[in-house]
Order: C-alpha cells, then structure tokens, then sequence
C-alpha cells in the first residue's frame, strides 16, 4: 500500500490540468505578428490582445477581396419585368412580352443554358421602331448578346 502514489501528497501546481481546465481555456490561433517570440514572452495578456485584434488571422489573407473573382459588397434586388417568347439567332434578338415598363439603360437579367446572363438594355424596338421606354403589355425586340431561354422570366436590376 504504500508503494501506490498518494495523489493528495503532490502539490497542486504539479497535478495535470483537469478536463474542465482545458474546456476552458482559449484556443490558440496562429496569428501572424510583427514582434519576435523573445517580446510576446515579455509582453502581459493585455499586450497579447492587443496585438491579436490588430493582426489578421490566416484565413482572412486566402480569402482576402484581391483573391476573389467576383467581388460583391452589398445585394442586388431584381424583379420580374418579363418573358422571353422568342429569339433570332441570326439578328440575335430576343422577344419579350412585357411586364413591368423598362427603360434603354436599365440592367436585365436572363437566363441561359448554364445559368444566368446580365445585359445592359441598349436598343429597343416595337413593330420595327426604336423606343427608349417600354410600357406594361408591349412586346419588344431586344438586342441580347447571349441567347436566352425561350419562356423563361426576365428580371430587371432594381
């Protein structure tokens, strides 16, 4: 019996730490710093926090806005302004019955084979003339770069 480890007999600061003290302590983010390892020693944990919330952490330099394609910052709304009945491949025109009015430099959306295409509306026409404002229930000729699917919705930028 008394070859067996007393554990009240081992003082306290060398016990191993409990299962509930380790819950409880930070995790430990690589965070780049400017200082040497020699200084953040020295430093306090005031000094420490300091320095955390100045730096960055690793995932923020991979995901940083440069590394991005397609940068957005804020949402976009859209709405329905109407359908697409028709296109012809060779004058690249798409037919759409309208509705809600749309105007020459609005920003439309249609949809494509892969997914969604954005244009700029740049010329109009009803019954071979050009307008630059189409009201509710008109069908009009729109220049598209791409080809739309016939019967799907277009949307307008808002």
């Amino acid at each position: 019996m008394t070859d067996e480890i007393n554990i009240y007999n081992i003082p306290a600061f060398k016990r191993k730490r409990s299962i509930a003290a380790k819950a409880r302590k930070k995790p430990n983010y690589n965070i780049k710093t400017n200082k040497t390892k020699k200084t953040l020693k020295k430093s306090g944990p005031k000094e420490l926090d300091e320095i955390a919330g100045q730096n960055t952490f690793p995932s923020e330099d991979v995901f940083n806005e440069q590394n991005l394609k397609y940068k957005e910052k804020e949402t976009r709304e859209m709405q329905k302004c109407g359908i697409c009945e028709g296109y012809f491949d060779k004058i690249n025109v798409a037919i759409i019955k309208i509705t809600s009015p749309l105007r020459e430099g609005d920003q439309i959306i249609f949809e494509i084979e892969n997914g969604l295409f954005e244009q700029k509306v740049k010329s109009m026409q009803i019954n071979k003339k050009t307008v630059s404002l189409a009201r509710t229930g008109s069908d009009i000729g729109l220049k598209a770069i791409k080809q739309p699917i016939v019967g799907t919705p277009v949307y307008k930028v808002i």
